[in-house]
């Protein structure tokens, strides 16, 4: 039986390829999902890329899991990045809450802090970091 609680991610205990392998086994049937730390909001994940297209990439290993970064390869390659246990996913399709989809761009435009001198939203769990944490089943 596959129920809501097998898409939850936990990016401290989860590499990049078993949330891409996971993500390849239920995106028909459930979307993975976690929270934006920040705002403390549900979200889901509607398409991950695979680990391997952005392994050429320089990406910060000290970045703790969760944190995300957004990379503009190119005018046609952007990649919203999530830090994993071990590697890195990139995610291309997002569901904020109860918005529609939106891609990756939309959302790091929208939600990761471009303007340093602008403070993120302030949280339940006092999470001011641009990243994502594991969504508990309420």
């Amino acid at each position: 039986v596959v129920n809501k609680s097998i898409a939850f991610i936990d990016f401290h205990k989860q590499s990049n390829y078993e949330i891409y392998n996971l993500w390849r086994s239920v995106h028909d049937i459930v979307k993975l999902r976690c929270k934006w730390g920040p705002t403390n909001t549900v979200t889901r994940f509607k398409v991950i890329l695979p680990p391997w297209r952005i392994e050429n990439l320089q990406l910060d290993s000290t970045k703790l899991p969760g944190e995300t970064v957004f990379l503009k390869v190119n005018k046609k390659q952007n990649f919203l990045c999530i830090k994993c246990r071990d590697g890195w996913i990139a995610v291309d399709e997002i569901m904020y809450g109860k918005r529609k989809v939106m891609s990756s761009r939309d959302f790091a435009n929208g939600f990761l802090r471009i303007d340093k001198t602008k403070p993120l939203p302030p949280s339940e769990n006092n999470n001011s970091i641009a990243m994502f944490v594991k969504d508990e089943e309420t």
